[in-house]
């Protein structure tokens, strides 16, 4: 057990009358409006996005201080000062499993990581106090408050895992009614992203590469599905495209060079829910 729990366990303990959460509770988007680490200063500016379908989720963190991106089309066009911003970015889609032993507590595996964690698995409590969600860590002291968007728990859910027979990288799509996310791994597996002082350091296209690695939550509308928000930030207001049958779907994307369009070949590991509500056409 993790010293860290021995000492303090879910921090701080849930009030009285907190309501423990249930999967089926988790449906759709959640906002944050507070991180909060045991002897740390809170955190309410940083804009945290959570999707959740069928057993599966997707995360996006990312801070203020944003730079400008204009001009900025594919990974060879960013800059340091780009890199230095996204590498404070969090992003993270996997697996959400609920405790059979204690059923407020949940672990959230992570199959794609924008910035690998430490090793110390992510699991934490989460208890509806007061018209919002509470999470507690366990391995780590933390708090977080949660909101619901309303309706986005209504309509189509569905969830695939892919795998690109190619590079063997993975990813998921997920859907949660008119809103949507893609998580896509990178090729090569790393333990660690630098850190913004590391990056003018680093050779350039190195870094870039060190970047290619996407979880974007977008909006499904009568339009087309639109990408709202990504860890790679040229790719916001991007339309998303897809198309597949039997086992596989074709996701369409830049090159990293920006120079060509290319179609991923991913083949679809798991499938929750219809196929028919991930296709874009």
């Amino acid at each position: 057990m993790n010293i860290l729990t021995e000492l303090t366990g879910p921090w701080p303990h849930p009030t009285v009358d907190g309501i423990p959460a249930e999967v089926g509770d988790l449906y759709g988007i959640w906002t944050r409006s507070l991180i909060r680490w045991q002897g740390g200063p809170d955190d309410t500016t940083t804009t945290a996005t959570w999707l959740q379908s069928d057993g599966w989720y997707a995360d996006l963190r990312q801070p203020v201080g944003r730079p400008d991106f204009d001009g900025v089309s594919c990974l060879r066009d960013l800059r340091a000062e780009h890199l230095e911003w996204m590498f404070t970015q969090e992003g993270f889609a996997g697996r959400l499993t609920q405790s059979p032993v204690t059923p407020a507590q949940f672990t959230w595996g992570r199959l794609v990581d924008w910035a690998p964690a430490d090793g110390v698995a992510d699991t934490g409590t989460l208890h509806f106090e007061n018209a919002m969600m509470v999470e507690r860590g366990i391995e780590l002291p933390y708090l977080e408050h949660w909101h619901h968007v309303r309706g986005t728990d209504r309509g189509p859910r569905a969830v695939a895992t892919l795998r690109d027979p190619d590079s063997d990288a993975r990813a998921i799509l997920l859907r949660a009614g008119a809103s949507f996310a893609f998580a896509r791994a990178r090729t090569e597996q790393i333990s660690v992203l630098p850190t913004p002082d590391e990056v003018r350091h680093l050779d350039l296209v190195a870094a870039q590469d060190l970047a290619d690695c996407e979880i974007a939550l977008g909006s499904i509308s009568r339009t087309g599905w639109l990408i709202d928000a990504s860890s790679l930030p040229f790719r916001q207001g991007h339309s998303f495209t897809t198309t597949g049958v039997g086992g596989e779907l074709r996701i369409h994307d830049l090159a990293p060079d920006g120079a060509r369009s290319r179609s991923i070949r991913w083949q679809i590991e798991s499938l929750a829910g219809s196929l028919a509500d991930l296709r874009t056409e």
